[in-house]
């Protein structure tokens, strides 16, 4: 079951799964209510996609019987392309999930008043441009909103951006994070769930939570630095094409697949 968290009514065809049903599961430990838990309590196994709630999981699968595995990027497709750059420093915000919005807002004003030049992409959807937490930005001069792209559009934002700003209250593996690893794209990000896994506190720097003025230094050094942040998008890049890749995510799967089963 490759995403146990959206198909937990299958669970309740068993009290306890055969030990080749395996569930990946994708939410981080914090967003689990005690009913989905109970269910959970149905695998006789599963696989993670983050390492630090493996002890909660293991609660209710059982100690052992957890795996971690990267969430997998398509580094033959989400790849660096210097030549969509254009004049213009750029910045990428991706998503809505246990996204942190408040601080996302309070860092584009700040950011925007200090750099006149800069701008940012916000892909969000169109129905959610006016909550209220994202009201504040729906007609700043400074950013541009995206919506429905398809693959190659998508791309593009990646391979033309100088960094992907992601504010989060909570994460597990982020879709968003790994696709701008693999486009050779620096992410700026909050020191939560699952983001030490890529690369958070090691090749990434990453801010606490709600530190504004964190994040915004961590920007301006990535802007004013520019050999800098091209070491840091090659260290994402190589960190995707060593770890990430899905030939070598699937030989993961596979191995533990056989370990969980044996």
């Amino acid at each position: 079951m490759l995403n146990v968290d959206s198909n937990m009514d299958l669970l309740y065809a068993w009290s306890k799964t055969d030990k080749d049903v395996i569930g990946t599961v994708h939410l981080p430990a914090s967003v689990w209510k005690p009913e989905q838990c109970e269910l959970l309590s149905h695998l006789n196994s599963a696989i993670a996609l983050y390492q630090r709630d493996i002890p909660f999981f293991e609660q209710y699968v059982g100690t052992g019987r957890v795996r971690f595995v990267h969430h997998g990027a398509d580094t033959d497709f989400f790849r660096p392309d210097l030549t969509k750059r254009d004049g213009s420093p750029g910045i990428l915000y991706s998503g809505v999930y246990l996204r942190n919005e408040p601080m996302l807002v309070r860092v584009v004003k700040r950011l925007a008043e200090k750099m006149p030049g800069l701008r940012f992409d916000l892909l969000v959807p169109e129905h959610h441009r006016n909550s209220p937490a994202l009201m504040p930005l729906a007609k700043h001069p400074a950013v541009t909103w995206h919506a429905g792209l398809n693959d190659e559009q998508l791309r593009e934002l990646y391979q033309k951006s100088r960094l992907l700003l992601l504010p989060m209250n909570e994460s597990a593996a982020n879709t968003a994070v790994v696709e701008a690893l693999s486009s050779g794209l620096p992410v700026v990000t909050t020191d939560v769930g699952g983001i030490r896994d890529y690369g958070g506190g090691d090749f990434l720097p990453v801010v606490a939570n709600n530190d504004d003025d964190a994040m915004i230094a961590l920007v301006e050094q990535y802007l004013s630095k520019p050999k800098w942040r091209d070491e840091i998008a090659q260290r994402c890049r190589q960190f995707a094409e060593q770890t990430l890749a899905w030939p070598l995510v699937a030989e993961k799967h596979l191995k533990a697949y056989q370990e969980l089963t044996a």
